[in-house]
């Protein structure tokens, strides 16, 4: 394998950060962009290149929202309530736990996991008002 493959292979590794539905549409556009920009010989992505395609990955999986035909989707007030309940109480454990053991750091990952999903769902729902996301619709016209 030469080195444009093996960095080829790197930046698909990155672009996979961002949902499907976009990687579908702009992956191949996007890996020729960065291998166009690639120095001779280079064989990883440049930091400041995974910073920013690490950096604009999170909020467009943000706005994607919660799976579709997923319980989230049909309740989301009742999955965002439950969200606050669920963190409020992991807070509780994660300050418990620190004072204690080192396994409060534990508690602080998915205290991060919870808040990522109350996110996605209120950002979803925020946006949208509870309805199916625009690029989910029919673009025909």
């Amino acid at each position: 394998m030469n080195d444009s493959e093996t960095l080829e292979r790197r930046y698909r590794r990155l672009i996979a950060l961002y949902p499907s539905r976009f990687r579908d549409r702009r992956e191949d556009e996007m890996v020729s962009v960065l291998m166009s920009g690639a120095r001779e010989g280079q064989r990883w992505p440049r930091l400041r290149e995974v910073m920013n395609l690490s950096r604009h990955a999170a909020p467009s999986r943000l706005r994607n929202g919660p799976p579709p035909e997923s319980f989230a989707r049909r309740h989301p007030r009742g999955i965002l309530t439950f969200r606050v309940l669920l963190g409020i109480w992991l807070l509780v454990l994660t300050v418990a736990f620190t004072l204690r053991t080192p396994w409060g750091l534990a508690f602080l990952l998915v205290e991060a996991l919870n808040v990522y999903l109350f996110a996605r769902t209120y950002l979803w729902r925020r946006d949208s008002g509870g309805a199916e996301p625009p690029h989910t619709l029919s673009q025909s016209r």
